[in-house]
């Protein structure tokens, strides 16, 4: 076996391994999801954005392997799971970079012009994702089945999909920078349900924006150097991208969600606490 059919075979169990990771997160949180989503009568626009951040991902990491490790011949079939991996990939993407759009909004609270900028990011990721996703698509696969080629020969197809990698880069850093500025020059205080519960979950979200932010910068280096082309290594973190993105969303939705109930239970005010009266008894033997 040569060096670069060695290489690239450690990529496909590469692709693999990830699957553990979302079962793991899975069994964790399951419980969260029964209470907080299913439990639910009306859903809004968050539930269905869990649904797609929760469940694509594993889908496009099934049909993924099916093609890297399935014995077969049938070109059509490749085809089509190919095209409906990019199809998955972008959907669950940005659906995750909106549930991490939508908590930052909730910390910017009354900032108008830092959400507007937010916001043009968040659309000028999504475009870049839609177009780059796009042009995969009119490329189509390269060769019989795109699991089978060599990194080399898809060099132009890879370039698309690191341009995708780049536009959710360059979103999740606004996402970090928003979050840390706002932990710096806005007090806790200063913004809606308590100091304590949004200081909780800006750094949360400055954990969820930065972990996604070093992944999708490690795939941008391996989709953008030669050296990832020519030694075989392309793709090596690309599912895990995309099933650390499912974990991250279903969590920053977590987050949203607890927020609001605490927001709707939280600590009792001055005027609404009585209190129990002293017995005569007891007044009187003192």
């Amino acid at each position: 076996m040569s060096t670069l059919s060695y290489h690239f075979q450690i990529v496909q169990y590469c692709k693999l391994a990830p699957g553990a990771l979302w079962i793991l997160e899975y069994l964790l949180t399951f419980d969260d999801e029964l209470r907080l989503v299913w439990s639910r009568r009306c859903w809004n626009l968050v539930d269905i954005l869990f649904v797609l951040t929760r469940y694509v991902p594993i889908t496009e990491l099934i049909t993924a392997n099916y093609n890297a490790f399935a014995p077969h011949e049938d070109t059509q079939t490749c085809t089509a799971l190919s095209r409906a991996g990019v199809v998955m990939r972008a959907i669950a993407t940005i659906a995750t970079e909106m549930l991490l759009f939508l908590r930052t909004l909730v910390l910017l609270h009354n900032r108008k012009t830092m959400k507007a900028i937010l916001m043009a990011a968040y659309v000028a990721a999504c475009l870049v994702i839609i177009l780059c996703s796009a042009v995969i698509l009119y490329m189509g696969p390269t060769g019989s089945c795109p699991s089978r080629v060599s990194a080399v020969e898809s060099i132009g197809k890879n370039q698309w999909t690191g341009g995708v990698f780049t536009g959710v880069t360059f979103f999740e850093l606004a996402v970090v920078i928003a979050t840390g500025y706002g932990g710096y020059v806005w007090p806790a205080s200063d913004l809606p349900s308590g100091g304590r519960l949004m200081g909780e979950l800006r750094q949360g979200n400055l954990v969820y924006s930065s972990s996604l932010l070093v992944i999708s910068g490690v795939n941008v280096v391996f989709y953008h150097f030669p050296s990832t082309f020519e030694g075989g290594w392309l793709g090596l973190f690309h599912m895990f991208q995309l099933v650390l993105h499912g974990v991250v969303g279903s969590r920053i939705m977590f987050g949203i969600r607890e927020a609001d109930k605490s927001k709707d239970t939280g600590p009792a005010r001055p005027s609404q606490v009585e209190f129990a009266s002293i017995p005569p008894s007891i007044v009187a033997s003192n």
